[in-house]
């Protein structure tokens, strides 16, 4: 029997560079950022509120990740949710950047009600040992449910389309709670069944028996009271959890995001 491939996954929505944010703009915080992707060592990295600055001022600094993704629509300012590859666990054979609206391949395009063009990008990789595996990175709309429940049906449709089944992560900022309409389509409906890998992986740690943890916790860090999942990576049947958890490490004093990276250590 052939042994499995183990790689490290992980999503970070890195809050994007906003005037309002004062010392907690990207100026301030991009050295933390940087910290943590380097400290977390994921092979695959799915991230979401990248502009074209902060993924000069990240690529600049980690060399060892190729970028793929295409902003969602044009100008300077255009958010990204690249995927980074690390160039020495993968191989990219294919990618693709779609919309999450009715016009999929429209660059730019929104679906009504949604407040901003939202967009996934998606790659196939290869491994060193020459087994291939899906990944799928992306970003909800914030403030439409509709927006949310009709991009969790637009990517569990293309899923079930693909013809040769290959291991799949889906994974990014739903901005949807566990129990969700957008949830329960990514996980319980269609022919791609999908798990939680950082619940399932959180759940086996020792001191984690409760599963109590969040993602996002508007810059409060460990000490927000009301902290919400909205960050996940869902898996493929085909794929196993080893362990998983959220990150919820500052540098120096510094919290790198308004949302805890999550990280799962998978196996296909």
């Amino acid at each position: 029997m052939k042994e499995k491939s183990s790689f490290i996954a992980a999503t970070f929505n890195l809050r994007r560079d906003c005037y309002c944010d004062g010392k907690r703009r990207w100026k301030h915080r991009k050295n933390a950022v940087i910290e943590i992707i380097r400290s977390i060592g994921a092979d695959v990295l799915g991230v979401q509120e990248l502009t074209p600055k902060m993924k000069r001022d990240i690529e600049s600094h980690l060399p060892e990740y190729r970028f793929v993704g295409r902003p969602r629509c044009g100008g300077l300012l255009s958010e990204h949710n690249d995927i980074l590859v690390k160039r020495d666990k993968f191989t990219v054979e294919e990618e693709e950047t779609f919309w999450l609206s009715d016009k999929p391949g429209k660059v730019g395009s929104r679906l009504a009600g949604a407040f901003y063009p939202r967009i996934c990008t998606n790659v196939r990789l290869r491994g060193v040992n020459g087994d291939c595996i899906n990944i799928l990175n992306t970003h909800y709309d914030h403030r439409s449910p509709g927006a949310r429940e009709f991009a969790s049906r637009l990517i569990k449709d293309k899923l079930d389309r693909v013809g040769k089944r290959i291991p799949t992560v889906v994974m990014g900022d739903l901005n949807s709670s566990p129990d969700s309409n957008p949830l329960t389509v990514l996980l319980n409906r269609g022919k791609t069944v999908l798990r939680d890998a950082v619940k399932e992986g959180i759940a086996k740690l020792e001191d984690k028996l409760d599963n109590g943890y969040f993602t996002f916790h508007l810059f409060k860090g460990k000490t927000a009271e009301k902290g919400s999942v909205l960050d996940y990576i869902l898996i493929s049947p085909d794929i196993g959890v080893l362990c998983a958890s959220a990150v919820e490490t500052s540098v120096d004093g510094v919290l790198p995001s308004d949302h805890f990276p999550v990280v799962a250590e998978l196996t296909f």
